[in-house]
This record gives C-alpha cells, sequence and structure tokens, in this order.
C-alpha cells in the first residue's frame, strides 16, 4: 500500500539518520526492489539510499550505489537537487 511504502521511506531514513547504515541499506534495497519503484521513488530517495550503501562499506552495496548516482544524475534537475529549503 501507499502508506506502507511512505512508512518503510521513513523507517529506513531514520536508520540513517541513527547511523544504522546496514539496516538502512537494507530497507532501501527492499524498496528499490520493488516492481512498481520506477514509479515512485524520486531523486531524493535515490540519494538517500546511495548514502547509505556507501556507509556500509560493502563493497557489492558500494558499486550499486555507483549505479545509483548514475541514475540520480539522470533523474535530478540540472541545477541540483534540493535538501531541506535550500
Amino acid at each position: 500500500t501507499r502508506a506502507g511504502t511512505q512508512a518503510a521511506v521513513l523507517l529506513a531514513s531514520l536508520q540513517l539518520d541513527a547511523g544504522e547504515s546496514a539496516e538502512a541499506a537494507y530497507g532501501f534495497r527492499r524498496l528499490l526492489a520493488r516492481p512498481d519503484a520506477d514509479e515512485w521513488a524520486g531523486p531524493w530517495l535515490l540519494a538517500r539510499a546511495a548514502a547509505a550503501y556507501k556507509r556500509t562499506g560493502d563493497l557489492n552495496l558500494v558499486s550499486e550505489a555507483d549505479r545509483l548516482l548514475d541514475k540520480l544524475e539522470r533523474a535530478a534537475p540540472r541545477d541540483g537537487l534540493a535538501v531541506g529549503r535550500k
């Protein structure tokens, strides 16, 4: 459901903010593995997932983070990705 997806995104983001990179990476990986992920996973989520993957230090996830960053570069506006209100 939409609410379930939003809750999973929030949980993974909170885990990332709390320094629980492995748990956050697991959550983001499950979210991005969904068949409909391209429909709702925007630049913000790709950036957060890539950060979680890189912070784990796992070589497989680091290479996956690089793939996400390439995808983010194509998806983000040319003037950059807005974070917060700046």
